[in-house]
């Protein structure tokens, strides 16, 4: 074949000068495979190299090797059962024609018919160029060797079958694989011919995971993982393992394992699957980005008091503020960051209440009407609008301040001793937060 891609591109003026690396690509072969074919035709003068200046190697087609070719079918005509015929000649047509998509090559055995002129008046080389043409061109023993072996590229593992890939496997195959397919935002597995690797891993994958687990668990699991792609809860980025196509969900690749970093919240574990079926609180604790929510009810409170603050006055002389964010609050609701602050403020309003013996004691160091956490939500607002007022009213409080360490340092103490529900020569507690 390497020949053929000469003969095309050679012509009476330039003659051929392809570089062994395009040869390679028309043939989807290795260069090193052409480099030996390309010796074997000089060798066997096939081909002639006309110049070669130590970048561009210039090659033409030895005008005689029609002459040897003819002496080659001769023999084995005379010595052969079945002789080369127009039978032959068709097959040769069109295995090149398969190879290169070209009708209009032109094949040794077309020349060797079109010219009968060659040699003697039998057709044959005379005594004189056969001996010639036995030292440099391969004889009849040198052609019984076996053929050279290319590197050529290997193919794609095929399927026996002719039926769909998916009708070859049990039917929980197939729900599993078109269940999968079915999510927008999971790599999709190809289900075309010939079966690629990653659908013949995926298969092996389900056969065993099918072998531990029901039908039932295998395609929650896969929807609780397309939860965690899809959704904004979950720290997931561009770190290698987090989005995996089917033949990965059932068990991590070797390669994937090794490139998993210690920053990787993936490092240590099997696969997505083994995790998916530890069930949403699970997943949400290890790689959500909401913090843990240890009150909803006083969480919820918070939430009210941001966009209302009307509850939490009760009375006038608190001056009534606005955070910062609140106009987007409006618009766009609470997303990840102003939830976990509401969360943590909640948080942290718990600790300071446990500091401070708040419902632990008869008398605790703070007296108020109520330890419910629920009723000491709106002190915190408190707090910040007696800062406000003491310190001037154009103030324009940030979300940040309910969980800083100040409110809860300074502006909550200052504010219960503010009216008497602590003694004025109690210290501040400075706790570790």
């Amino acid at each position: 074949m390497t020949f053929w891609i000469i003969k095309s591109l050679d012509s009476k003026d330039k003659h051929c000068f392809a570089s062994n690396a395009y040869i390679a690509r028309q043939l989807d072969l290795s260069e090193t495979a052409i480099s030996i074919s390309i010796s074997k035709l000089i060798k066997f003068r096939y081909v002639d190299r006309v110049s070669f200046n130590g970048r561009r190697r210039v090659l033409k087609i030895n005008d005689d090797y029609v002459k040897e070719y003819k002496y080659l079918v001769d023999d084995y005509n005379e010595k052969s059962d079945q002789p080369l015929n127009a039978d032959f000649k068709n097959s040769l047509r069109q295995g090149l024609s398969d190879l290169k998509g070209d009708n209009n090559s032109i094949l040794i055995i077309e020349e060797i018919e079109s010219k009968d002129s060659i040699g003697s008046s039998d057709g044959r080389p005379d005594v004189e160029d056969k001996l010639f043409y036995k030292e440099r061109t391969f004889s009849l023993q040198e052609q019984s060797e076996p053929p050279l072996k290319l590197n050529r590229r290997k193919p794609p593992p095929t399927h026996n079958s002719n039926k769909p890939l998916l009708l070859t496997y049990p039917l929980e195959h197939k729900l599993i694989t078109e269940h999968w397919n079915k999510k927008s935002s999971l790599p999709k597995l190809s289900l075309k011919k010939p079966a690629t690797k990653s659908f013949t891993r995926a298969m092996n994958h389900i056969t065993k995971t099918l072998a531990k687990h029901k039908l039932d668990q295998i395609l929650s699991a896969i929807d609780t993982y397309e939860n965690v792609l899809s959704s904004d809860s979950y720290k997931i980025r561009a770190y290698c393992g987090h989005k995996v196509g089917l033949y990965e969900f059932f068990e991590f690749a070797t390669s994937t394992k090794a490139h998993m970093t210690s920053g990787n919240l993936l490092n240590g574990t099997k696969s997505w699957f083994t995790e998916c079926i530890k069930g949403k609180s699970y997943l949400d604790e290890r790689y959500g980005r909401y913090i843990k929510d240890l009150n909803p009810d006083v969480t919820e409170l918070v939430k009210k008091f941001i966009m209302d603050p009307e509850p939490w006055r009760s009375a006038p002389e608190w001056p009534e503020f606005y955070f910062e964010e609140f106009d987007q609050l409006l618009k766009y609701g609470f997303g990840v960051d102003e939830e976990n602050i509401c969360r943590l403020t909640t948080k942290k309003l718990l600790k300071f209440m446990d500091a401070y013996q708040i419902g632990k004691v008869d008398k605790p160091k703070i007296q108020t009407d109520s330890p419910n956490p629920t009723t000491w939500a709106k002190f915190v607002f408190r707090a910040i609008s007696l800062d406000i007022s003491l310190n001037g009213n154009g103030i324009v409080p940030k979300l940040s301040w309910l969980v800083s360490k100040k409110t809860f340092d300074e502006r909550l103490p200052k504010f219960f001793k503010f009216h008497n529900a602590m003694d004025l020569d109690e210290p501040n507690l400075r706790i570790n937060w």
